[in-house]
């Protein structure tokens, strides 16, 4: 899995008329859809990469309030870029009404803001850097948002409830992984000292909807066969109270989102039965249950009504962000991508 370099273009402060980019032809697939190619890049990504082999699964909490647009990502075929380039669009709940807001740069993990009013996102700049980005609803008023070093790498962007900060993951210069919260108000960040060297590497946070507790995934070093797997973890929102709440042998959990009440997370499940899926249980880690729609699916996220998830799945024909009901039923193919999220309307 070799590091894949970054665009050679400029980033845009607004949308462009006239994108010169055109939808990607790739195949359907975990690593080969829109988040995979440029998950192995750089930063967490690459270091998580080549200390467990696998991929890092988007996760972001989910608010409540009604269901309006849904935000994802896809790949587009670039001239600057063999392999194309992550760009992030939204798209009405029936899959009408495409907009696309980013352009001819990799960007990636969209996050709706509590309020439904802003996207922070990750963004990758011209130096190689990445850093979280914040705009508008309709991709207006794009700019930095969280400052970093010049050897930091920023990824996974999730809002804390009142939308005043920002939880990510940043790996430093010196490889060290952890957990940043990021004020929007005092313009700093804060450590919260969960990741410990190469023992310990968290991914994928989501804050619980009343803001007490984090969820995330980690390296499982405890495998008896040696081949890299994550469980998923709990933190409180100030940094203590470490508490594994998986524990699966030759099983991986990431991707974690929690329900809008707060009582169910809702994550990837990946083992050697089924290669991907959707699962349900209690925040505890109790009463787990399977999302049947089948074993190419991850990447879910809760509508902020709760009666509704998106994933990235490939049913029959059709692979990309689909909508559904908490045990898969009711199926609505929404449009071809990934890590898909509802905006919640007040």
């Amino acid at each position: 899995m070799t590091p894949q370099m970054t665009p050679q273009t400029t980033p845009q402060t607004t949308p462009q008329t006239t994108p010169q980019t055109t939808p990607s032809t790739t195949l359907p697939g975990r690593l080969a859809g829109p988040l995979g190619r440029c998950l192995f890049s750089v930063g967490l990504v690459a270091l998580t990469s080549a200390l467990t082999g696998l991929a890092v699964a988007p996760a972001n909490a989910t608010y409540p309030g009604r269901n309006g647009r849904i935000v994802y990502v896809n790949t587009l075929d670039s001239p600057d870029v063999e392999v194309g380039v992550n760009e992030i669009f939204t798209v009405r709940p029936n899959g009408t009404g495409r907009r696309q807001l980013t352009y001819r740069v990799n960007n990636d993990s969209p996050d709706w803001a509590p309020a439904g009013h802003r996207i922070a996102y990750v963004h990758w700049l011209k130096s190689g850097a990445v850093r979280i980005w914040v705009m508008g609803a309709n991709g207006h008023h794009k700019h930095q948002l969280v400052p970093g070093g010049r050897h930091d790498f920023d990824q996974d962007p999730t809002w804390a409830p009142g939308g005043k900060r920002i939880l990510f993951i940043r790996t430093s210069g010196v490889g060290r992984v952890d957990l940043m919260v990021y004020s929007l108000a005092s313009h700093t960040v804060q450590a919260l000292h969960v990741g410990r060297g190469f023992s310990l590497i968290p991914e994928s946070p989501a804050w619980s909807p009343d803001g007490r507790t984090i969820v995330f995934s980690v390296l499982d070093k405890a495998s008896n066969d040696g081949d890299p797997q994550t469980d998923l973890f709990t933190v409180r929102a100030n940094g203590t109270g470490l508490t594994q709440i998986t524990r699966t042998a030759k099983t991986s959990e990431e991707g974690v989102d929690w329900s809008p009440d707060g009582r169910r997370l809702l994550f990837t499940r990946l083992w050697g039965a089924c290669e991907e899926e959707v699962n349900t249980m209690n925040p505890d880690g109790t009463d787990r249950r399977r999302v049947r729609s089948g074993c190419t699916t991850s990447e879910p996220a809760w509508s902020p009504d709760g009666h509704r998830i998106l994933t990235y799945a490939v049913i029959g024909r059709r692979w990309g962000v689909w909508a559904m009901t908490p045990t898969g039923a009711h199926r609505r193919f929404i449009a071809r991508g990934g890590d898909g999220h509802w905006q919640p309307l007040r």
